[in-house]
């Protein structure tokens, strides 16, 4: 593994980030209703708050969603009008949720914090006047490894409710070093340098190597008796992405226990797919997001 140097590479991806074409382009930036500081014994956690436009006062069901970056690198921002999408399209509130990154703030410290930010919402729900018995949470990438960690949190604590979990190409085996799983026909020099960010992501991580195959950290290895009774997921795969195979060991996981899966997988698309071109592939995913969120909080009125 190559060292790399974590605040030039942050600065990087946002200067990348910045300069991407967004899927929504007609969806304003900076749309969110509230923005707001939530403490919890993890610290503080900044979030942002959307709702859909005339439910002002009515109490909506609640999702949290989880930004994507190797568990790594710490910006919502990217997410912001797909938040304000899923809530017009699924007719809820929206916490974006910007949580502790390593590795300043290693495993568990991100999991930890997004599962206290949920339980927060829940005994407080007349704060932000959500449904504290329709909650549900999802990620992209590593924001779907923390999602499924959450899930198999509060199947553990039984603390509040979860209705779904979304799974979106979620990174969810950091027990297999990088350099084993399938790149498919990827360049192999590409390959090498992508192998290499991945390694890094998994050191600042998971400093202590023991904890790779720690179930919060890698859910995928996990066992059928410690998945038993999680909540319902829809799982998401881009099939040309090095983390297809763990997604799909996992839905077929969870269906093995009986757990309520949806499964869809785009053959063409690459990781990250939702949030770059092209378009097509992208917005069938946050419709289809947000559909399923639709239905399963209707299953629950």
């Amino acid at each position: 593994m190559i060292p790399i140097d974590i605040a030039l590479y942050r600065e990087e991806a946002r200067a990348l980030n910045a300069k991407l074409p967004r899927i929504f382009p007609e969806i304003p930036l900076g749309s969110y209703d509230a923005r707001a500081t939530i403490d919890t014994e993890w610290g503080p956690t900044e979030v942002d708050v959307y709702r859909p436009f005339g439910t002002r006062g009515q109490k909506l069901p609640v999702f949290f969603n989880i930004h994507g970056g190797g568990y790594c690198i710490g910006f919502r921002e990217p997410d912001d009008p797909y938040c304000r999408l899923i809530a017009e399209w699924a007719r809820c509130v929206v916490v974006n949720v910007g949580y502790v990154i390593a590795p300043e703030h290693a495993f568990p410290a991100p999991v930890e914090q997004c599962y206290s930010l949920l339980r927060w919402f829940h005994d407080r729900s007349n704060e932000f006047i959500v449904d504290s018995d329709r909650i549900a949470i999802g990620g992209h990438s590593a924001g779907g490894g923390i999602a499924a960690a959450v899930s198999l949190l509060q199947r553990q604590r039984g603390e509040f409710p979860m209705t779904t979990q979304i799974l979106d190409y979620p990174y969810i085996d950091l027990a297999t070093p990088p350099g084993e799983k399938d790149w498919g026909n990827a360049d192999p020099e590409y390959r090498d340098e992508l192998v290499n960010v991945f390694d890094n992501y998994v050191a600042w991580y998971l400093q202590d190597p023991g904890e790779r195959a720690h179930l919060l950290a890698s859910p995928a290895g996990a066992s059928l008796n410690q998945v038993e009774g999680v909540c319902p997921a829809l799982i998401i795969v881009a099939g040309r992405d090095s983390l297809a195979g763990e997604a799909d060991r996992y839905a077929r996981l969870l269906m093995e226990t009986g757990v309520e899966v949806s499964y869809r997988k785009f053959p063409d698309s690459i990781h990250g797919f939702t949030h770059i071109l092209p378009e097509g592939p992208a917005r069938d995913a946050w419709k289809l997001i947000a559909t399923h969120l639709g239905e399963m909080f209707m299953r629950e009125r």
